[in-house]
Protein backbone atom coordinates (compact mmCIF):
# COMPACT_ATOMS: atom_id res chain seq x y z
CA UNK A 1 0.00 0.00 0.00
CA UNK A 2 1.56 3.42 -0.72
CA UNK A 3 0.42 6.40 0.93
CA UNK A 4 0.20 9.01 -1.63
CA UNK A 5 -2.40 9.08 -4.74
CA UNK A 6 -0.89 6.27 -7.20
CA UNK A 7 1.58 8.59 -9.79
CA UNK A 8 -0.05 7.78 -13.17
CA UNK A 9 -3.38 9.53 -11.56
CA UNK A 10 -0.75 12.22 -10.33
CA UNK A 11 0.39 12.64 -13.88
CA UNK A 12 -2.44 12.56 -15.84
CA UNK A 13 -4.10 15.26 -13.36
CA UNK A 14 -0.34 17.60 -13.91
CA UNK A 15 -1.57 16.61 -18.01
CA UNK A 16 -4.87 18.17 -17.75
CA UNK A 17 -4.24 20.81 -15.51
CA UNK A 18 -3.34 23.39 -18.72
CA UNK A 19 -6.45 22.55 -20.25
CA UNK A 20 -8.91 23.39 -16.76
CA UNK A 21 -9.19 27.38 -18.27
CA UNK A 22 -10.47 26.43 -21.30
CA UNK A 23 -12.79 23.62 -19.71
CA UNK A 24 -13.90 26.23 -17.60
CA UNK A 25 -14.63 29.22 -20.49
CA UNK A 26 -16.79 26.23 -22.30
CA UNK A 27 -18.97 25.49 -18.65
CA UNK A 28 -19.28 29.10 -18.25
CA UNK A 29 -20.49 29.84 -21.77
CA UNK A 30 -23.77 27.76 -20.58
CA UNK A 31 -25.68 30.34 -19.85
CA UNK A 32 -25.83 32.01 -23.04
CA UNK A 33 -27.92 28.86 -24.48
CA UNK A 34 -31.02 29.14 -22.39
CA UNK A 35 -33.39 27.69 -25.68
CA UNK A 36 -30.95 24.68 -25.92
CA UNK A 37 -32.75 21.21 -25.33
CA UNK A 38 -29.86 18.73 -22.96
CA UNK A 39 -28.44 17.26 -26.01
CA UNK A 40 -27.90 20.78 -28.05
CA UNK A 41 -26.10 21.84 -24.22
CA UNK A 42 -24.26 18.40 -24.45
CA UNK A 43 -23.44 19.30 -27.60
CA UNK A 44 -21.99 22.78 -27.01
CA UNK A 45 -19.95 21.66 -24.17
CA UNK A 46 -18.33 18.71 -26.32
CA UNK A 47 -17.75 22.08 -29.59
CA UNK A 48 -16.32 24.44 -26.48
CA UNK A 49 -14.34 21.85 -24.98
CA UNK A 50 -12.49 20.84 -27.99
CA UNK A 51 -12.33 24.61 -29.27
CA UNK A 52 -10.06 24.60 -26.08
CA UNK A 53 -7.90 21.65 -26.67
CA UNK A 54 -7.57 22.08 -30.55
CA UNK A 55 -7.88 25.83 -31.49
CA UNK A 56 -6.21 27.53 -28.64
CA UNK A 57 -2.98 25.63 -29.24
CA UNK A 58 -3.04 27.39 -32.52
CA UNK A 59 -4.11 30.47 -31.08
CA UNK A 60 -1.74 30.57 -28.96
CA UNK A 61 1.67 29.90 -31.17
CA UNK A 62 0.26 32.76 -33.13
CA UNK A 63 -0.01 34.74 -30.24
CA UNK A 64 4.01 33.28 -29.23
CA UNK A 65 5.00 34.72 -32.71
CA UNK A 66 3.66 38.22 -32.31
CA UNK A 67 4.07 38.82 -28.68
CA UNK A 68 7.34 40.89 -27.84
CA UNK A 69 10.46 38.74 -26.99
CA UNK A 70 8.39 35.63 -28.25
CA UNK A 71 7.99 34.86 -24.43
CA UNK A 72 4.06 34.92 -23.60
CA UNK A 73 3.16 34.53 -20.03
CA UNK A 74 1.49 31.48 -18.58
CA UNK A 75 -1.30 33.25 -17.36
CA UNK A 76 -2.08 35.00 -21.20
CA UNK A 77 -1.93 31.10 -22.89
CA UNK A 78 -4.68 30.18 -20.07
CA UNK A 79 -6.54 33.14 -20.87
CA UNK A 80 -6.37 32.18 -24.92
CA UNK A 81 -7.75 28.43 -23.57
CA UNK A 82 -10.84 29.92 -21.51
CA UNK A 83 -11.50 32.41 -24.31
CA UNK A 84 -11.20 29.86 -27.13
CA UNK A 85 -13.84 27.34 -25.08
CA UNK A 86 -15.75 30.10 -23.74
CA UNK A 87 -16.12 31.83 -27.72
CA UNK A 88 -16.50 28.02 -29.12
CA UNK A 89 -19.30 27.21 -27.05
CA UNK A 90 -21.21 30.38 -27.58
CA UNK A 91 -20.41 30.62 -31.42
CA UNK A 92 -22.25 26.77 -31.20
CA UNK A 93 -24.81 27.63 -29.10
CA UNK A 94 -26.13 30.52 -32.01
CA UNK A 95 -25.34 28.15 -34.15
CA UNK A 96 -27.60 25.30 -32.75
CA UNK A 97 -30.49 27.79 -31.86
CA UNK A 98 -30.20 28.71 -35.35
CA UNK A 99 -30.02 25.31 -36.95
CA UNK A 100 -33.31 24.69 -35.07
CA UNK A 101 -35.02 27.48 -36.17
CA UNK A 102 -34.34 26.50 -39.76
CA UNK A 103 -35.23 22.92 -39.67
CA UNK A 104 -38.96 24.06 -38.47
CA UNK A 105 -38.95 26.26 -41.78
CA UNK A 106 -36.15 25.57 -44.41
CA UNK A 107 -37.55 27.53 -47.20
CA UNK A 108 -38.20 30.36 -44.35
CA UNK A 109 -35.23 32.19 -44.58
CA UNK A 110 -35.12 31.65 -48.53
CA UNK A 111 -36.00 35.44 -50.11
CA UNK A 112 -36.10 35.80 -53.73
CA UNK A 113 -37.39 37.92 -56.37
CA UNK A 114 -37.24 37.68 -60.56
CA UNK A 115 -39.35 39.86 -62.28
CA UNK A 116 -42.60 39.02 -61.19
CA UNK A 117 -41.60 35.92 -59.08
CA UNK A 118 -41.52 36.48 -55.74
CA UNK A 119 -40.73 33.65 -53.16
CA UNK A 120 -40.36 35.17 -49.07
CA UNK A 121 -40.49 32.33 -47.43
CA UNK A 122 -43.87 31.49 -46.84
CA UNK A 123 -44.76 34.66 -45.68
CA UNK A 124 -48.04 35.56 -47.13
Amino acid sequence: MSDGPEPNLLAAAKGALPYLPGLAGAALSMMFGENLTARGKAMSLAIGVASALFVAPGVAEILRLIWPGGAVPPGMLSFVGFACGLFGMTACAGLMQWVAKWAQNPLGMVKFKFGPLDIDGGRG
